[in-house]
């Protein structure tokens, strides 16, 4: 599928933020496993990006998210909030479907989703969800 003009920019942030094998980075298996999880539910509708952000926004992380969103500097995100947020269901699930205990899940994710969410929204704006899942499945491919 070739890239669109609003993806080509999303794609090419991603890879180089999180590495591409495509362009001989090097990534964890961990953080490869993380993302390939992340990059399906948000192709497949399962994962929506502002659906996540309200979640973090809900739990009294505004300035956080709208450091991932926003240009600048993202704000770290500690292993502990990942798990206050997402909730032992999605954590066991995620967990299971990965094959890495969920404590681990939580360190991993709390560095990969602020440079998700801020790779997904190049010039501080969220794309519409189209965008974000054709951007999700591109990056995907690339992985697989």
């Amino acid at each position: 599928m070739p890239q669109s003009r609003e993806t080509s920019p999303i794609t090419d942030a991603i890879e180089e933020s999180v590495g591409s094998p495509t362009k001989g980075d090097q990534v964890s298996s961990t953080q490869a496993a993380l993302m390939q999880i992340v990059l399906c539910k948000i192709e497949g509708g399962e994962l929506d990006l502002r659906t996540l952000i309200d979640r973090f926004n809900a739990s009294g992380m505004w300035d956080k998210t709208s450091s991932w969103v926003g240009k600048g500097k993202n704000a770290e995100l500690r292993a502990q909030e990942v798990e206050h947020v997402l909730g032992p269901n999605d954590l066991e699930r995620i967990s299971k479907e990965a094959g890495i205990p969920a404590n681990e899940v939580c360190e991993e994710l709390a560095e990969l989703l602020p440079k998700i969410v801020d790779k997904f929204s190049p010039g501080g704006v969220m794309p519409t969800n189209a965008t974000i899942k054709e951007a999700a499945g591109l990056v995907k491919s690339k992985i697989d």
